[in-house]
């Protein structure tokens, strides 16, 4: 088993976890939430669901990284906007 640096590490998972958020939206896009599981997840990626334990806890914690990652830029640009000129934007 090869050994990676802390370097070479975060960049693998960085890579899993894209390729995991990428083919979770075409899951849930197709099939719906309740269609995203590891099983299929782990498929559509091309690893072992036992791999897939290596970038997330479990099937909950897959969900809450889509969450983040598909609503933060959202929920950033709101806060930008109120907090902009101490006024709502209408």
């Amino acid at each position: 088993m090869p050994r990676y640096s802390q370097k070479q590490k975060a960049a693998l998972t960085a890579l899993m976890q894209d390729e995991a958020y990428r083919s979770a939206i075409e899951i849930i896009a197709s099939e719906g939430l309740h269609g995203l599981t590891l099983e299929r997840l782990a498929k559509k990626i091309g690893l072992s669901r036992a791999s897939l334990y290596n970038y997330f806890a479990d099937r909950d914690a897959i969900v809450t990284f889509v969450e983040e990652r598909t609503f933060e830029p959202v929920i950033s640009a709101l806060e930008a906007i109120a907090g902009g000129d101490g006024g709502a934007a209408v």
